[in-house]
């Protein structure tokens, strides 16, 4: 048996909450029986546990999200705490122990089929998930700027690293021994996560934007720490987190991974294409800034969003 899990920090606004109710319930109208966890860090609003409990959706409580990077120095933490969505890995804390193949998801998802058929057709995996838009494999084509892939190779050859493709983390698929494995690598990817963000402040400020930050990361680090600082090798920080999963996945031995295909798992605008409707993937992974779109596409093709 499979078990797919959520990993929610909410907003103040309630998206990610909606959106993950908004996920869970199309899941449930195609497959009533597969185990469904949601890790929670911090509070939730009250309707977030009744969707639960309706879906029959297990919630774990994480804790507070800070808590959740363990014993480093509080700048590390304080620093880290702020990009949301490192909590990804680090629920498997709680999950590997199941000892089931996993399938994340990211709130901003929504099935249109049995996630069952998913699992048969991938299962001899160790790790699927679908290629980062705008990447050389992209279907929606390539943009150069977005992530240097020969900087991206370099930073996997000088940490004596396999090259892992870079994949989107919003759908993704484990086997139960890979979960076990990276449950021990936990460390390792906070450490990438704190290096690059450790190099972004250093040498792309502009692209952190938040100055604040770069000013908590550079006045609290010493010389030892700058030294371990990588380059940041994408146009945007928000990916920081898949940078550091792609390096962490580079220390696991012999993984057998590859890409979901389009047919089967949709991301971006891709849920736009011709008859999607009527010979669509199993899931979509609509991206929350193509929310709007999203869902008024739900509406004129007569699909139930609640």
């Amino acid at each position: 048996m499979t078990t797919v899990y959520y990993s929610l920090l909410a907003d103040g606004q309630g998206v990610r909450e909606r959106q993950w109710a908004h996920s869970v319930r199309s899941l449930r109208r195609h497959n009533a029986d597969i185990p469904v966890v949601l890790c929670l860090y911090g509070g939730a609003r009250a309707e977030t546990f009744v969707t639960a409990r309706e879906a029959q959706v297990h919630v774990e409580q994480m804790g507070e999200y800070p808590a959740a990077f363990g014993d480093i120095p509080g700048h590390w933490r304080d620093a880290l705490a702020s990009h949301p969505t490192l909590h990804k890995l680090l629920s498997l804390r709680s999950l590997a122990t199941y000892g089931t193949p996993l399938v994340f998801l990211d709130c901003d998802t929504y099935f249109f089929g049995d996630i069952a058929r998913l699992l048969v057709q991938y299962g001899d995996l160790d790790f699927c998930a679908r290629e980062e838009p705008l990447i050389l494999r992209s279907a929606e084509g390539i943009d150069w700027t977005y992530i240097d892939g020969r900087a991206l190779a370099a930073l996997a050859r000088a940490e004596g690293l396999v090259g892992i493709p870079a994949y989107n983390t919003g759908v993704m698929l484990l086997s139960a021994a890979l979960a076990r494995t990276l449950l021990t690598l936990l460390d390792d990817f906070i450490w990438y996560a704190w290096r690059l963000l450790h190099g972004a402040c250093l040498w792309r400020p502009d692209l952190v934007g938040d100055y604040d930050l770069v000013g908590l990361v550079l006045n609290r680090s010493g010389p030892s720490e700058r030294r371990l600082a990588l380059p940041y090798p994408a146009a945007s920080l928000w990916i920081c987190e898949q940078i550091a999963t792609w390096l962490t996945l580079g220390r696991v031995p012999a993984l057998a991974h590859d890409a979901l295909l389009q047919g089967d798992v949709a991301q971006g605008d891709e849920w736009a294409a011709p008859d999607r409707e009527h010979d669509g993937p199993i899931l979509t992974h609509y991206f929350t800034s193509g929310e709007a779109r999203f869902f008024a596409h739900l509406a004129g093709i007569g699909q139930a969003s609640t």
